[in-house]
């Protein structure tokens, strides 16, 4: 009936609002539904939002068919990325520590970086796999052997030790091990072809 005073969520007109358990007025913001376990956004007209929505300057993502605010990771298969968002539901940027592993977002998107990606206020290069977790230690990406420091997960250069195997390793400016007989400095080296061991 249209004269009656509505309570709770009411379909209207193809769109579902939030009325007021106890006084019947329409809610509007960020609302906890704990009978469906959800929390969803309504708008100034009191309609729940779907989708990605900006709110107060933040990156919300709210369930298509639900309205669900949305948390954790999750892909956006038509901007094609993969973004974070925290208990609050919103969107992360740049480096972000989430379950004991460090990922990279994009400061701008916050679509989740994989491979090589510079790190110019920390001076540093990383490598983040497809997961986007971090690479630490010796890592065999695209045929190549590189080196990444164990703490910070900076690519390495130069010469290395790499004490576990008891060799010393050289890595060319992009980060790749080098072998067999190499110029250096204005020194030549010998470096086994198949370790990278530095040679005496």
């Amino acid at each position: 009936d249209k004269g009656q005073m509505q309570y709770g969520q009411q379909r209207i007109d193809g769109k579902w609002y939030l009325f007021d358990k106890n006084t019947g007025a329409m809610k509007t913001g960020f609302q906890r539904i704990p009978e469906q376990n959800k929390t969803c956004y309504y708008n100034d007209k009191g309609q729940m939002q779907y989708g990605q929505q900006h709110i107060g300057g933040k990156w919300y993502l709210f369930d298509k068919n639900t309205g669900a605010m949305k948390t954790g990771f999750q892909r956006i298969p038509e901007q094609n990325k993969t973004c974070y968002y925290n208990d609050k539901g919103q969107m992360q940027y740049g480096q972000q520590h989430i379950g004991g592993k460090w990922y990279l977002f994009d400061k701008n998107t916050g679509a989740m970086k994989t491979g090589f990606q510079r790190i110019p206020e920390q001076n540093k290069t990383c490598y983040y796999n497809d997961k986007g977790q971090m690479q630490y230690g010796q890592q065999h990406i695209g045929g190549k052997w590189y080196l990444f420091d164990k703490n910070t997960g900076a690519m390495k250069t130069g010469f290395q030790r790499i004490p576990e195997q008891n060799k010393t390793c050289y890595y060319n400016d992009k980060g790749q091990m080098l072998y067999g007989r190499q110029y250096i400095n204005g020194r030549w080296y010998t470096f086994n072809q198949c370790t990278g061991a530095l040679m005496n």
